[in-house]
């Protein structure tokens, strides 16, 4: 949900895993250049994302 909020902002994001998922599961590193071009399909997916896990309480949190 983060990187896809910083997309609909207009950011360029990478994401790099720094431990394998068994041992943590708190262990990427978000990187986000701003390029002031937002990505409309980023916002789209994350209030399907929310729809889908029955979390549209979290709409206004996550898709504005």
């Amino acid at each position: 949900m983060r990187c896809l909020l910083l997309e609909a902002h207009g950011y360029q994001v990478s994401v790099t895993e720094l431990v394998g998922w068994e041992h943590s599961l708190k262990n990427e590193l978000i990187i986000a250049r701003h390029t002031g071009q937002p990505r409309g399909n980023a916002r789209e997916r994350a209030g399907e994302i929310l729809g889908q896990l029955g979390l549209e309480s979290l709409r206004e949190r996550f898709v504005y």
